[in-house]
């Protein structure tokens, strides 16, 4: 028994950690050598009310990201999961938003938003932040709030992607995993399409607030994943605790209102035309689905109404600032309706194990959202924030009479999909191949809150389960794992 719960006890496991921990230091410490330090503050400025009104709205927006990673998507995560699987499948996405935070002061900012090398990706002069000073400036914003604002998308990115592999990765692959995927695939994406000499951006792709960036690179990573990892030998498809599901949903809601209402830089009229639209688009998208559920089955459920209600709020993300009501109400109709079908044919037809539909709620929504706004943008909506001195391209779309933005859309969509598949499925293939990706059957079928974290959330019920281990992996022991 002690042996599958103390598995960092493998001698050849613990020195390719070590190695990879020593390699990361040495080359932060050699980079810092080489980055021009201006720390020094610059004097403070008059500025008026609407300046302030800004810092005040947009240190709200990211509060209210955060709530959205921290504890939302950990209690609509668990809700899923397994009990003795459950703190594993929260820690993963806790987790995330630590490294994340590292990452982003030391080397992540400076290359999605820093001075682009052929709009590409960025370079390291404001490596640990050196010369961002207080008085910095960014769409009328001080840089410090930017920083963390943009910090708080990454995170969440790379802590969607968990859901597809649950109940089976090694907490410290995952931990390598955040690293590698953040670095090689998330920073150069929210470079093309964020920052202002973004190749992406240039070319007139709109993503508001991040229907490619964030949900259709995290939803793409995730289908990766689980065909890499294969599926789980005690697979489930019902919902384990519906209230965590719907805490976690709620505050998704919430935290959504920060997540696109502050994607407008300030305390504007677009800040508000985002505001109303994701929440259009949301309660619109779980109506139909509990419409479409009851006419299916009979029976709508909570879980149901859940999944819809995200899909409405992920679809709505890059369209949100864009878009008038109206278009948030067809956004809604499409993503709920479409998003229906697209679950319930991946169940019937066992097509990958994906507990919590990243990959369809994330992906396909976010792509769908993406391509929408290119037929329902309206640039009378994305004109009202200059007057508070946030200055952005506007677009129309298709039905406003702009025929090319749709194509453009269209191939902003498939280049970061096509990017974020190859990237995920290289980083995801190495990590199998050097340090190991699952867990042994073993601590897979006790459950990994145990054999990663040696605790459980269930202290009644991990004695159960312990207790019959043996007799259920020799159960399973003609099974496979990937």
């Amino acid at each position: 028994m002690q042996n599958f719960i103390n598995v960092s006890n493998n001698k050849n496991y613990s020195k390719k950690w070590l190695i990879f921990i020593v390699i990361l230091l040495a080359i932060v410490i050699l980079l810092s050598v080489f980055t021009k330090i201006e720390t020094e503050s610059g004097n403070s400025n008059d500025h008026d009310d609407k300046y302030y009104s800004n810092i005040a709205w947009m240190l709200t927006a990211t509060a209210l990201v955060m709530i959205m990673t921290m504890p939302g998507l950990a209690f609509y995560y668990g809700g899923f999961s397994l009990k003795n699987s459950q703190l594993n499948t929260m820690a993963m996405v806790f987790v995330s938003y630590v490294i994340v935070a590292i990452i982003w002061v030391v080397y992540g900012y400076s290359l999605a938003f820093g001075e682009t090398n052929g709009g590409v990706i960025g370079n390291l002069n404001k490596f640990f932040l050196y010369g961002v000073k207080s008085s910095d400036q960014v769409d009328n914003m001080p840089e410090f709030i930017y920083v963390l604002f943009q910090f708080t998308f990454a995170a969440i990115t790379v802590a969607l992607v968990s859901g597809g592999l649950i109940e089976r990765i090694k907490f410290t692959s995952w931990l390598l995993f955040v690293v590698l995927w953040t670095t090689l695939v998330y920073i150069p994406i929210a470079h093309w399409v964020w920052a202002n000499e973004g190749f992406l951006k240039k070319y007139s792709v709109i993503d508001f607030a991040g229907g490619t960036v964030v949900h259709l690179n995290s939803g793409i990573a995730t289908l990766m994943g689980t065909i890499i990892l294969g599926e789980r030998l005690n697979r489930h498809e019902n919902p384990r605790s519906m209230p965590y599901i719907l805490l976690g949903t709620c505050l998704l809601w919430f935290g959504f209102l920060g997540f696109n209402g502050g994607s407008a830089y300030g305390a504007n009229e677009r800040a508000a035309a985002a505001l109303i639209n994701t929440n259009t688009s949301a309660a619109v998208s779980s109506f139909v689905w509990l419409l479409m559920q009851n006419f299916h089955s009979g029976k709508p459920t909570l879980a149901g109404m859940c999944d819809g209600a995200i899909a409405g709020l992920v679809g709505i993300t890059p369209a949100a600032g864009n878009v008038n009501i109206m278009g948030a109400f067809i956004i809604g109709i499409i993503e709920g309706a479409s998003l229906y079908w697209v679950i319930l044919w991946k169940t019937k037809f066992n097509l990958y194990d994906d507990t919590f539909n990243t990959f369809a709620l994330h992906c396909v929504a976010g792509s769908f959202g993406a391509i929408l706004t290119g037929l329902y943008a309206d640039s009378e909506i994305c004109r009202i924030s200059h007057e508070s001195g946030v200055k952005t391209k506007c677009e129309d779309g298709f039905i406003f009479g702009n025929y090319m933005q749709l194509p453009k859309q269209l191939i902003g969509v498939s280049v970061c999909l096509a990017y974020s598949a190859l990237m995920s499925c290289l980083i995801l293939v190495f990590l199998k191949k050097t340090f190991g990706l699952r867990v042994t059957k073993e601590e897979e079928l006790a459950g990994v809150d145990l054999s990663q974290h040696g605790e459980n959330p269930y202290p009644e019920f991990s004695e159960q389960e312990l207790f019959n281990v043996k007799f259920i992996s020799e159960s399973f022991a003609n099974v496979p794992v990937t």
